[in-house]
């Protein structure tokens, strides 16, 4: 068996699942797809196991678990998924005790290395710290020489920039430096994460076949519950040639397709570079609708109106509040003036503007959410996403107010090994904050404005994402 041979059937990436209010139209895990087009460049295929679909998730773990010899897992996981991709690794790890297992993802990345590798208590051996393709491309090539034996894993990966090796003295390997070229990545490997069934899963519950693509990267704004700790503050943007080629492979090669979702937090960062893209799309004669997030101070009249000429049907804003106060605690840099002028313009630049919601907010009152229910009703939005604000751990919000969260939801070993207590730092669902930081109850709130929001809808016949409704708290 050769070192290729072997590799190609003991590699696999897995996405823990998790019970996401909108799993009946989900995204899919576009880091193991790029994680998979990296590999595939030294001549390494990738399996993976997807958590997203539940049916098969656990026949396809023991499958891994049945393997012998060494093997090489990695785990992608959200802050929400840790518990999960640990019960995973810890199953693995006892089927195998010569399996390499690395996490990377927000969840390892955004608390304390004592504090994960306490909770995995030896099943994960390193973690994969910010950007991880070029990272897994190097373990992926440092596994191939890997002869099983566990006193000689750090010897094997110590030095691969970008990881941290669990030992009794964790082994923190230098950074790695932030891609500064996103064309110098390889496609996303499509098929890894079986792209189809996302598209059909969408057409089947949504109504129309929807597929999401990462065109940027970094977010150089400072709203204080935003995590950075995977893509950093530094804006970086495909180029418009790499984006529509995403986009016509999309058509060409896994349609019918009616959207393409923009994933990143916001193209409209430069927006040269957004209408760059569209002016490359109308090229091209490119026909597919596509939507897109933005922040409402990244946006004009004459980049909207490109927008929609490219296709664009929707754009998602984060608002967040509708009060000047709350706005200005979140440090998001905008007025509830401009939210309203944003939300017109974007309505006669002939787009359905959708926007993002927090309540529970420290400080918020019965009268902000109040006037949250009569902003929603008077601007008459696409879409109403809602989220609680949650001090995710790596947030300037989290440092600011880690003492305000409930004793028993610290973050610790314990929590994450505790799936009912890990669960209820679940955002689209509660609070972790003790009581009397806000004043409103946010269940309450959401479901009032949820209940507004699509009676205005009928009412007053608003064209809305069909994605709206199709959620489950």
């Amino acid at each position: 068996m050769t070192k290729i041979d072997k590799v190609d059937n003991t590699v696999c990436l897995i996405t823990p699942k998790f019970n996401w209010i909108y799993g009946d139209i989900p995204y899919p895990p576009l880091a193991v797809s790029y994680l998979s087009a990296v590999t595939n460049e030294i001549g390494v295929r990738t399996t993976s196991v997807d958590g997203t679909f539940p049916r098969e998730y656990e026949r396809k773990i023991d499958e891994i678990c049945q393997k012998s010899g060494p093997i090489l897992v990695g785990i992608s996981s959200t802050f929400l998924q840790l518990g999960e991709g640990i019960r995973v690794a810890k199953k693995i790890k006892q089927a195998n005790k010569e399996s390499v297992v690395v996490m990377g993802g927000a969840g390892p990345n955004c608390i304390p290395n004592e504090t994960f590798f306490k909770a995995a208590d030896g099943a994960v051996d390193m973690i994969s710290v910010g950007e991880s393709e070029n990272t897994w491309k190097e373990i992926v090539i440092e596994f191939l020489g890997y002869n099983g034996r566990r006193d000689q894993v750090v010897d094997t990966f110590r030095g691969i920039k970008g990881t941290i090796l669990n030992s009794p003295e964790p082994v923190i390997n230098p950074p790695r430096e932030f891609i500064k070229d996103l064309d110098t990545l390889p496609m996303p490997d499509l098929d890894v994460i079986d792209a189809r069934r996302y598209i059909e899963t969408w057409k089947k519950n949504g109504g129309i076949g929807s597929m999401s693509i990462f065109p940027s990267r970094g977010c150089p704004f400072s709203c204080i519950f935003c995590d950075k700790t995977i893509f950093g503050r530094k804006f970086r943007v495909h180029s418009p040639t790499r984006i529509a080629n995403e986009m016509e492979r999309l058509v060409t090669e896994y349609g019918p397709i009616d959207d393409i979702f923009l994933f990143d937090d916001n193209l409209t960062t430069d927006k040269k570079a957004m209408r760059n893209v569209c002016q490359e799309i109308l090229d091209r004669k490119l026909k597919v609708g596509w939507s897109c997030q933005a922040r409402m101070d990244t946006v004009d009249e004459e980049t909207l109106r490109m927008m929609h000429a490219a296709g664009c049907t929707d754009v998602y804003f984060g608002l967040e509040a509708t009060s000047d106060s709350l706005l200005g605690y979140l440090n998001k840099k905008i007025t509830v003036e401009k939210a309203r002028y944003v939300i017109d313009l974007t309505k006669k630049a002939k787009l359905r503007p959708g926007i993002f919601l927090l309540t529970g907010i420290p400080g918020e009152t019965e009268a902000d959410a109040k006037a949250m229910m009569d902003f929603v009703v008077e601007t008459k939005p696409s879409l109403l996403g809602f989220s609680v604000l949650l001090p995710f751990p790596g947030t300037e919000l989290y440092r600011q107010t880690k003492d305000k969260i409930k004793p028993e939801l610290g973050i610790s070993p314990e929590l994450i090994n505790d799936p009912k207590r890990l669960r209820q730092w679940d955002d689209t669902r509660c609070s972790v904050y003790q009581e009397g930081v806000f004043k409103t109850d946010p269940k309450k709130s959401i479901e009032d404005i949820e209940l507004a929001f699509k009676e205005m809808v009928v009412r007053d016949q608003v064209s809305h994402d069909p994605s709206q409704f199709i959620i489950n708290r």
